[in-house]
């Protein structure tokens, strides 16, 4: 039975042996001839890619694949002559030439290209005749004699800056150099079937080839080559060289004309002669390329051999050679390509592999490449760079290798299906099968430490250390629930680090114990820690999950994302090379970023960064970084970087791929307004009310054209920097009419520099309707409209308020007429009827009496009303004295002594008839119960006007209320007074008073006048 292993406990290697591994061991050992079982190492010879390769098509933009001719211009371009017309290739994109009537390309497009010396202009000449001069984005008929007008052109050729020579179909070739004419005909040796030639050799010289004939330019004349026989009848074809003579082809044989002799290079085949050949080029190194109508390309080497471009299509029209020494080949059928030297190389089963994917891969301690293959077992790269098989025994069946990592004194310990396996010399030294160490459960991640030791993430959670053959567990969360370990990492200071899946970060102290490392803003946002890379200052950077990448040093822990320009959230693998840079593994790219562009975007320095992608560029068009088993990248002796991808392990060579690229110089080429184009000038100026204004603008790079980044901005409209890594264009809609400024800048990622920068001004012209001086009449007018308005309303506002004042002022006149009336005329009879029941006789006497009671009665109550009509009386102090008039007249008829209170000065406010009326009524109402329940002698009263509140207060020393009287009395009295103080806004309260006597409290709002009803 297999022992478990436990935490901190040593654990003997041999102590989980079962019967089972002793009988795998036995098989091993016989399979072996001696202890263990030896490799079978299985050579796949050297796998050294020295091109890579790019192909664009009309799925990449291309009007059509038929490419009749290349040429490149100062500025960066490449020109593209197809069927169609003229095309120019930026790196990203093809943009075609416009042409007018006069100078349109009709039918079967260019058939030869020349760039003009120390100029940026192009020599374009139509298939069906004729020579066009390409300056900028216009074409412009080029003078020809008017013989050879509408003659089509085979060649173009500068012989120097001023000197051009053209050959014409029909075996015509003229020289123009400043107004000189000379013309070359059969008469001359040149056939008239077959195209003219041009070459030059390494003193300026100029060669002419045509169907058998070969000459060389001098003084004047042609002068046939001696080196060829008189009866000479195979096809020549001729190329420049920049050494000796130039390139000939003769037949099948490649010579090199040297002191006027031909020397024989090497041998082509029949299908790959001279007359299969349609593109001769010698390259800046002085190989030369071969392009065939059927038998593709072929290159001739340093080492005088020709070597079949296998990748490049096989019907090969043109070869071009760029600033850059990208070799571009255009085709009849297949658009073009380009072949640049490589930089990278990839390992997978056309290396010899037996699986296409390798999980994990390292360097052991004798420079020596392994790599795990998953069931394709292990592999290691040999001192000659070749790839060997190390295969398994027989008897290990459903044999699989997950992890590689160099051992001490030697060799590697690769963590296998069939256990944890010691490999060196060629042989397992060691086999150690516990349970935590096969099957499902072997490890996936490995890491061997400076001082030799072994780590292993354990499947079940955790990790264990291996040393001098005992096995130590180390539980990460002190008890907790193990965590899955994804990285291991040793940091300079000899420390342990340990990633997990649930994003959390361990480090082993010097106490045997692993502690937690705290990333504070980022703890839990970042998902699983997947990489751990620590740079010579000690600063450790960490690949996330879906954080992106974190640096964790004695500031604090920063971060960056795809936000800030990172390439990917999800990184898998770290490693920095030798020029300061840092490169990282994806689940979708692998790219890299200068440490210090880094440190500037952290220091706040940079608003985002610029990381390199290896990619198309590159010749890699999918990386796919290994993010469960580790190590998974490494860095050999010679710089190469590697990484285990499931396309394969993928080695980079940085001092190659950062090797002096060709920097963008940006443009802008175009103005469109409305679909349509405009010229583009430093002042641009657009018609009123542009629908959709459109800024086209190229940074033209040749090599590696994804490394460029683009911004633009206009300035006036929007101020901030609008990146634009892909379309060379910027757009706008709707345009208010002003001044802006157009700016574009760009620069090549990994390069640092200035950026390259280009403007112009736009000019947006104003509608009439649009114009200052338009706008200030619209102003002035609705000025002037607003002012009519406001002053009708306001005379219309300022009637009505008179009118109103004139009600309001005969309805006073009103009331001051009928309280006169009242007064005068109601007040006399009232009066002369008191009179005469004083007079009256005797026995008539007591109802005389009553009846003066009753006069008197109404005299009073006309005199009220009289107060309450009048409106001279509207006002709070003459409420107040009508009040203390009032009660100490009545309460003196009654016998009772009477004190009024109030203030020197109460405050102005007008008071409505109403409010009067409900206020002295409620008084009375008071008074009244004083004089006829309360038998009380006296009666004070005070008013107190205070924040818009009008208080009354009305005490006596009489008997006082009974005990519930005010909440079981359905008296119409107390009723009444609740009512109208109500409805004053206020409310009526009554009350004992001390030490007897009763208080009635009236409180009323004087805001509440004007409203009461």
């Amino acid at each position: 039975m297999l022992l478990p292993l436990k935490k901190n406990e040593p654990v003997n290697q041999r102590a989980g042996f079962s019967l089972l591994s002793a009988v795998r061991l036995a098989t091993a050992f016989l399979c072996a001839g001696i202890g263990f079982a030896s490799a079978k190492p299985t050579a796949t010879g050297p796998r050294v890619s020295e091109f890579s390769f790019r192909a664009w098509t009309q799925q990449n933009g291309l009007p059509t694949n038929e490419v009749t001719g290349l040429s490149r211009s100062r500025s960066g371009y490449l020109l593209v002559g197809t069927p169609n017309g003229v095309v120019r290739f930026d790196g990203r994109q093809f943009s075609a030439m416009t042409h007018t009537a006069e100078t349109a390309i009709h039918d079967r497009g260019i058939s030869a290209f020349a760039s003009i010396p120390g100029s940026d202009d192009i020599l374009a000449a139509p298939r069906l005749g004729g020579l066009l001069r390409l300056s900028g984005d216009d074409f412009s008929p080029y003078a020809l004699p008017e013989r050879f007008a509408q003659t089509p052109i085979e060649a173009l050729f500068f012989e120097n800056d001023i000197t051009l020579w053209i050959g014409f179909k029909g075996g015509f070739a003229l020289r123009k150099q400043a107004g000189r004419l000379e013309v070359f005909d059969a008469s001359a040796g040149l056939s008239e079937h077959e195209p003219i030639q041009f070459a030059r050799d390494s003193r300026g010289g100029v060669w002419i080839a045509s169907g058998s004939f070969l000459a060389r330019y001098e003084n004047g004349r042609l002068v046939p080559a001696s080196v060829l026989g008189a009866g000479e009848k195979d096809h020549v074809r001729i190329a420049s060289s920049r050494t000796d003579g130039p390139w000939v082809i003769v037949g099948e044989e490649v010579s090199k004309l040297s002191n006027d002799r031909l020397k024989p290079i090497a041998q082509l085949s029949k299908t790959t002669g001279a007359y299969y050949i349609q593109a001769l080029l010698e390259d800046a190194a002085g190989e030369l390329w071969i392009g065939t109508r059927s038998a593709g390309l072929h290159r001739l080497a340093a080492d005088n051999q020709i070597h079949h471009v296998a990748e490049a299509p096989e019907d090969v029209s043109a070869l071009l050679e760029d600033v850059a020494g990208n070799l571009w080949v255009g085709t009849a059928n297949s658009g073009i390509m380009r072949i640049k030297a490589a930089v990278l190389d990839v390992f997978d089963r056309s290396a010899g592999l037996l699986e296409r994917r390798s999980l994990s891969l390292c360097r052991d301690n004798d420079g020596v490449l392994w790599f795990a293959n998953r069931d394709g077992g292990i592999v290691f790269r040999d001192a000659a760079s070749r790839l060997a098989v190390f295969e398994p025994t027989r008897a290990w069946e459903d044999f699989s290798a997950y992890s590689v990592s160099p051992a001490k004194g030697g060799g590697i310990w690769a963590a296998t299906t069939h256990g944890l396996l010691r490999i060196n010399g060629g042989k397992i030294q060691a086999q150690h099968t516990q349970d935590f160490l096969t099957g499902r459960a072997t490890p996936r991640v490995t890491l061997t430490a400076k001082n030799g030791d072994l780590w292993l993430a354990l499947a079940a959670g955790g990790v264990c250390r291996f040393r001098d053959g005992e096995f130590v567990s180390f539980d990460l969360t002190r008890g907790a629930d193990a965590s899955l370990v994804r990285t291991l990492s040793e940091a300079p200071d000899g420390a342990i680090w340990a990633g997990c899946d649930d994003g959390s970060l361990h480090r082993l102290e010097n106490g045997g114990t692993f502690s937690s490392v705290e990333l504070r803003a980022f703890a839990g946002k970042v998902g699983a820690i997947q990489a751990i890379g620590f740079d010579d200052a000690g600063t450790a950077w960490i690949g996330t999950q879906k954080g992106g990448l974190l640096r964790l040093n004695a500031q604090g822990v920063s971060g960056v994302s795809t936000q800030q320009g990172l390439v990917s959230e999800n990184i898998t693998q770290i490693v920095a090379d030798d020029r300061g840079a840092l490169w990282l593994g994806s689940t979708g790219a692998i790219f890299h970023v200068g440490v210090d562009e880094l440190e500037k975007h952290f220091r706040g320095e940079l608003p985002r960064i610029y990381p390199v992608t290896v990619g198309p560029d590159e010749g890699l068009n999918e990386a796919t970084c290994s993010a469960d088993y580790q190590p998974a990248v490494t860095k050999t002796k010679d710089g190469r970087l590697w990484f285990a991808t499931r396309q394969g392990v993928v080695a980079i060579d940085p001092e190659k791929e950062t090797s002096a690229p060709e920097r963008p110089r940006v443009k802008i080429t175009g103005v469109w307004v409305d679909e349509h184009p405009l010229a583009a000038s430093p002042v641009t100026r657009l018609a009123p009310n542009p629908r959709a204004l459109e800024l086209r603008y190229s940074a033209p790079n040749l090599s590696v054209p994804e490394r460029v980044r683009m911004r633009h901005r206009l300035t006036g409209y929007d101020d901030d920097w609008q990146e634009n890594e892909r379309e060379g264009a910027a757009k706008y809609t709707r345009l208010p009419p002003g001044k802006y400024r157009f700016e574009v800048a760009a620069l090549l990622a990994g390069v640092p520099g200035a950026e390259s920068a280009d403007s112009i001004t736009v000019e947006v012209q104003a509608a009439w309707w649009q114009t200052l001086w338009f706008r200030l009449f619209t102003a002035a007018l609705a000025v002037g409209v607003v002012v009519v308005v406001v002053r009708h309303v306001s005379h219309r506002r300022l009637i009505e308020k008179l009118a109103k004042l004139e009600s309001e002022r005969a309805l006073e006149r009103e009331r001051t007429r009928i309280a006169e009336n009242i007064h005068d005329d109601l007040g006399a009879g009232l009066t002369r009827i008191s009179l005469l029941t004083q007079s009256g006789h005797d026995k008539a006497k007591s109802q005389l009496d009553r009846i003066y009671d009753i006069v008197g009665d109404l005299i009073q109550s006309m005199d009220e009303i009289v107060w309450a009509v009048n409106p001279s009386n509207d006002d709070l102090e003459s409420v107040a004295n009508y009040l203390a008039e009032y009660a100490q007249s009545y309460c003196s008829d009654a016998g009772l002594r009477c004190r009024v209170k109030i203030p020197k000065s109460l405050p102005h406010h007008a008071l409505t008839t109403q409010f009067r009326h409900h206020l002295f009524l409620s008084c009375k109402e008071a008074l009244n119960n004083v004089v006829k329940h309360a038998q009380a002698t006296d009666v004070s009263i005070e008013v107190i006007a205070a924040d818009h509140t009008l208080t009354i207060t009305i005490a006596d020393n009489g008997i006082g209320l009974p005990d519930g009287i005010e909440a079981t009395s359905h008296r119409n009295g107390l009723k009444n007074m609740h009512s109208r103080m109500r409805m004053l806004g206020g409310d009526a309260t009554f009350a004992r008073a001390t030490p007897q006597g009763t208080v009635v409290t009236l409180t009323a709002r004087l805001s509440q006048s004007a409203s009461t009803p």
